[in-house]
């Protein structure tokens, strides 16, 4: 079988059907920031690996693999992945990373960190876990009423409503002021800025609860943030209860998908509490990295 190994964005329309509609959306509107490669056979598909660029710190992210199901564990996998590290030593970035999303399938889990143990990538770790929540009556669950009265040191905004003053603040406080991975304008065009909110206190913005959709019928919790200094635990119950009624009752979605990193046990064991009625599943993303482009 003779397999060809092409830019996927190119013959974009062979492909779309095998990318998840919430990365079609991206690349459409974004294209020069993915890097997209399609495996085929004549016009039967194989596979296709998909990374972002994030050149601003010099680092290649693959965000989704797929193979055909008669093609896994043939080689293909290990083909897509080195064809992608080439693309990603010509970009001269230090560094390409992969998260892995667990398919139930031990043994393909096991089959992929072979290929990149194989390759001299580190070996793929739990990095968080991703949980799907069915949406629910806020009412039931008493905890909200308790949780949701105002305080005195916040004021919650609607997102669409930061002002252009605020949003240079922000922008200059990034990487000082808050990390980088969880700033408020990474892919800021995806975010539901009438669901999602911000957080006021002292004249400034101090946190956020943003979303995305991601479906019809599912939205994404992208990015929860909440400036140290103000991370009292009635502060932290005030914007998580808003965010997620704002979540609940403006996006009128039927599911919520978000992600808790494996390190933060504490809010963990609150969702598993709190949502344990809710919850639909919760699957661990697994992590690994390689350094490429050694001289750079």
């Amino acid at each position: 079988m003779n397999i060809v190994i092409e830019n996927a964005i190119t013959n974009f329309e062979f492909y779309q059907n095998n990318i998840p509609l919430n990365y079609q959306k991206m690349i459409e509107k974004h294209p020069s920031d993915y890097i997209a490669l399609g495996a085929r056979s004549e016009e039967s598909f194989i596979g296709i690996i998909l990374a972002k660029k994030n050149l601003k710190i010099s680092i290649i992210e693959i965000v989704y693999l797929a193979v055909s199901d008669w093609n896994k564990t043939t080689g293909v996998e290990e083909m897509l992945i080195y064809a992608l590290e080439d693309k990603a030593q010509k970009e001269k970035v230090n560094f390409i990373n992969f998260d892995y999303f667990d398919n139930n399938d031990l043994d393909y889990l096991k089959y992929i960190d072979g290929i990149l143990r194989k390759n001299n990538w580190s070996s793929l770790r739990t990095k968080n876990y991703i949980y799907i929540t069915r949406s629910f009556k806020v009412e039931e669950h008493y905890w909200f009423r308790r949780f949701i009265k105002n305080t005195q040191n916040l004021s919650i905004f609607q997102w669409g409503l930061l002002s252009e003053d605020d949003r240079q603040k922000l922008k200059e406080e990034e990487g000082n002021g808050y990390p980088k991975k969880l700033s408020p304008f990474i892919n800021e065009d995806q975010i539901d800025k009438k669901s999602s909110i911000g957080v006021k206190a002292d004249g400034k913005v101090v946190g956020w609860f943003l979303i995305q959709e991601v479906s019809p019928t599912m939205v994404f919790i992208k990015s929860v943030y909440l400036k140290e200094g103000y991370r009292s635990i009635a502060n932290i119950k005030q914007l998580m209860s808003t965010g997620i009624m704002q979540t609940i009752y403006k996006s009128k979605s039927k599911y919520v998908m978000f992600s808790i990193g494996e390190s933060n046990k504490q809010m963990l064991n609150f969702v598993e509490r709190k949502f344990k009625n809710a919850i639909i599943s919760k699957k661990p993303v697994y992590r690994s990295l390689k350094r490429i482009n050694q001289n750079h």
